[in-house]
């Protein structure tokens, strides 16, 4: 085989391939991009959130135990969301790459039982 027709393969290769990853990038990437910018918008809005219920439930006391019972709330409040908002952007993320889900929240579901 000469060289000439092993570069012609080459290319011919790199164009499938380049072919293949704009079809990809047009279509499961640009659901995985929408999928993070979400998440990413959800944690702020959670995070803005949080921070009113703090001030809220302080009612302007500072320095009181209502004001520290104020935090850990909070702070429980914003965690267990970032907790959901994470668990469901990996799902998603890995429903679009093409892993299937269903055996993966099945063995969720019976760990949680344990």
């Amino acid at each position: 085989m000469k060289w000439q027709e092993l570069l012609q393969r080459g290319w011919e290769l790199v164009l499938a391939l380049g072919e293949r990853l704009v079809s990809w990038l047009a279509t499961s990437g640009l659901r995985i991009v929408l999928v993070l910018l979400f998440a990413w918008i959800a944690t702020k809005v959670l995070k803005r959130l949080t921070s009113q219920l703090r001030n809220v439930l302080a009612a302007g006391d500072e320095s009181s135990e209502r004001a520290k019972r104020a935090d850990t709330l909070a702070g429980v409040v914003r965690t267990l969301g970032g907790i959901l908002v994470l668990g469901g952007t990996i799902i998603m993320v890995l429903r679009e790459v093409g892993v299937e889900i269903g055996p993966l929240i099945a063995t969720a579901g019976i760990g949680g039982l344990l």
